[in-house]
């Protein structure tokens, strides 16, 4: 595994791989769109309001039911000039395409893998395995 700097210790940034068993494990036969995101999105409605006011139906979010404790928030993301976008929510993953294509997870009515290379997206630390010798 790559040294991760940024989380603490026993914990690491997410690669692309977990990601997509985490947006799998949310699927039940086949399903997509809302339903899926609502399972991971915060119940906390007031997290949620500044979204009410994009024009674009996929970058609007509503409250969800948190049904695994994720709390995804429309954090948002800034792109290389500065500008910054309040909506959806978007998380770095450690595991890059290229040299300059970063694999990142795109929330918006759906979950799935974008790649971005001038975007600064937020990041989500997440538990190193436990060894199953201890």
């Amino acid at each position: 595994m790559l040294e991760d700097t940024i989380c603490p210790k026993g914990w690491h940034i997410t690669h692309k791989k977990e990601w997509e068993i985490f947006s799998k494990n949310f699927r039940t036969d086949g399903e997509m769109g809302s339903k899926v995101v609502n399972r991971v999105k915060s119940a906390n409605e007031s997290y949620f309001s500044i979204s009410k006011n994009f024009s674009n139906s996929s970058t609007k979010m509503n409250a969800g039911w948190d049904n695994c404790a994720f709390a995804l928030v429309p954090s948002g993301y800034m792109i290389s000039d500065g500008d910054q976008y309040e909506s959806s929510a978007f998380f770095l993953s450690l595991s890059q395409e290229n040299a300059n294509d970063i694999f990142t997870l795109e929330v918006t009515d759906e979950l799935h893998m974008v790649l971005f290379h001038d975007y600064r997206n937020s990041i989500r630390c997440i538990m190193d395995p436990v060894s199953p010798d201890l």
